[in-house]
Order: C-alpha cells, then structure tokens, then sequence
C-alpha cells in the first residue's frame, strides 16, 4: 500500500508592500519600493520572477505558484515555495508554505485536474537537487491544501523547465525539458517521454530515444562570440545598417583583436555530406539551426559557453565523425581558436 503523505494548509499573509508588487507587475501600477519600509521584509521578496507557474481556474481565480528572483549569482537572489492568489475582482491573498513540506520552486509544471493541481519537476537550490528523484506535489484549489505525492516505477528524474499535459485518461504526460546531472553540475537535455498517473504515483517511460549529442566549446573554456559575429555578418548583407556594422565589429575587434571572416556565418551548419537545409518555419517550430540527412534530423543550439549538436536518429558512424569533424573546423577557424568537442550521454539516467 502507497503512503500517502498529510497535506499542509499554507500560512496567509497579509503584506501591503508584497501586494503593490504583485499589482505592479500584473497590471502596470505604480510602486514605490521604498515606501514603508518598516514592512521591508527580509530577505528582498519580489513578483519579479523566473520559473513561475501561472494557473487559471474555472472559477476565475489564477494561482501563482514559486519561482526565482534574479540568478543564482547574485547576491539578491531567491527561490520561492509561496502562492498568489488573483481573484477576477483583482483581489489578492498571499500565502506561504512550510519549506520542509514544500521546498523552494522553481522552472516546475503546474498541471490542473479538476480541483487539483499537480506541481511536477523543480530547479530548487543547489545542494538540493537529487538526479534519481522527481518531486511532484498536489494542491488542492478548494482547501488550498498540499502535500507530496509518492511516486513510484520509472520516473524521469530531477526535471525541470519542462511541459507537463493532462490527457482524457486522468494522466499527465510530461516531455522536453532538461534533467540535472550532479557529475556535471548542469542540466542535460531530456529527450524522451514520460508518463504520470497522479492516482497511483505510476511512473511510466513510454520513449527511450537513443540520440547522439555532441558539445563544442572555446580551448580557453571563455565564452564564443557567434552573437557578435552573427550580427556583424547581417548587417553586411544588401539591407544592412552600418551603425550597427560598426557597432559589431568594434565589440569583435575588442575581444577577438581581429575582424572574423563572417562569410563563414551561412555555411556553418551546412555539413560535407548530402542534407537538406530547414526552412525557417521549421527552425521557428522547433526552435533550432538544422538539417536533415537520409530523413534524419541534426539540429544545433548556440549558447554563449558551447555549440552542441544533436542528430536524432540512426546515421552511420562514418557521416558522425564527418559531422563533428567539419563543425569543429569551421569553428576554430571563425574565432582563430582551437575549439574542443565532447560526446554528451542523453541517454535515461534511470537505465
């Protein structure tokens, strides 16, 4: 028989100077952050979030569950384990939860069935996170109580920034996000799907995709400047504003110390071996640079730290290695630095 865990009732507060941000922020009213400061409450709370669920009800309330203010390296910022309630009438309730119950949240899915809500997944602080478990509550809208749910069989994992659906069937189906990797201290890709019976707890893996991932980075482990030199390269193009030519090429020439050939910029995703380029409905859909070979997607994401490709199916080892060879040529060669590449595992960390 599955324990089930006693559900918690939340502490209401009542706070004039948390209510005048929640109204500043939702309807563009004045605040005045340094009025009664006797009410500062310490630390800093603020609306002003990332990774915050937004839950409307049938009955016109909306529940505002967790979230981060600022980034983890700033010396403000917070992670939240409270609820905002937002009636029609624009009245609002605050209430927070006791952490040990309902430990800060953050980049979590809020899924409504019926008169529950069934928070999955979490970020959370560092130091809190464990890759082997997914925390996944349940609020009651109608007594605002909450309590964990015990979850059992093959669960993603520590997920988070992820979507989370209801199906007819009483069932949440959860897919996309990333999952937390202690080894590396950052979040891998989840490409597989995953099915919840918020009833039972069941866990199910209903995909087990074995794609390939790759991560190319700077020797110097410094940040690329493939934003920079994007810009540079658009603004050299038949509609270009020279301003912002000379803009980029100022900002290239102080970090790189040279002017980068960005003729490269179109030809950088474009492999030795027969493909077929996305067009750019498909790159606005999925959200990536890609090309397909023999049916088979590659895709690519830029970041400030790393490129990494992705190829999401079956190609030979022979186009692998030709993939990842070109790349990590036209890389180094656009910022006149070695750029290093690694094999990323994508694969199940409950396998």
């Amino acid at each position: 028989m599955i324990h089930k865990p006693a559900a918690t009732l939340p502490i209401s507060v009542e706070n004039s100077l948390w209510k005048r941000q929640v109204r500043s922020q939702l309807w563009d009213e004045p605040y005045d952050q340094d009025a009664d400061p006797a009410e500062e409450p310490q630390p800093h709370w603020s609306f002003d979030r990332f990774g915050q669920s937004v839950t409307e009800l049938p009955d016109g309330r909306i529940f505002y569950i967790g979230g981060e203010y600022e980034d983890f390296y700033m010396p403000d910022f917070q992670i939240y384990n409270d609820l905002v309630i937002v009636y029609p009438d624009r009245r609002i309730e605050l209430y927070v939860y006791p952490s040990p119950i309902f430990p800060p949240t953050d980049f979590h899915t809020a899924t409504r069935i019926d008169d529950k809500i069934y928070l999955i997944g979490n970020l959370g602080y560092d130091g809190y996170r464990s890759e082997r478990s997914t925390p996944v509550f349940c609020l009651d809208s109608s007594t605002l109580e909450l309590q964990r749910v015990a979850t059992h069989g093959s669960a993603p994992g520590w997920i988070h920034e992820h979507q989370a659906v209801a199906k007819e069937d009483g069932t949440i189906h959860v897919s996309k996000g990333k999952l937390w990797q202690a080894a590396r201290r950052s979040g891998r890709e989840n490409i597989n799907e995953w099915q919840l019976d918020p009833t039972t707890g069941q866990w199910v893996q209903l995909t087990d995709n074995r794609w390939l991932c790759w991560r190319f980075q700077r020797s110097d482990c410094s940040c690329n400047h493939l934003w920079m030199i994007r810009i540079a390269w658009r603004e050299t193009g038949k509609n270009g504003n020279m301003e912002n030519l000379k803009w980029s090429q100022d900002h290239l020439l102080r970090d790189l110390g040279f002017l980068p050939d960005v003729s490269l910029v179109p030809h950088l995703y474009s492999p030795p071996v027969s493909h077929e380029r996305l067009s750019r409905a498909e790159e606005k859909t999925i959200g990536y640079r890609g090309v397909r070979i023999h049916g088979v997607l590659v895709r690519y994401a830029e970041a400030s730290g790393s490129v990494t490709m992705t190829i999401e199916g079956e190609l030979s080892e022979t186009i692998q290695q030709a993939l990842v060879a070109d790349l990590q040529k036209k890389l180094s060669t656009l910022e006149h630095i070695p750029w290093t590449v690694e094999p990323i595992d994508l694969s199940s960390s409950r396998r």
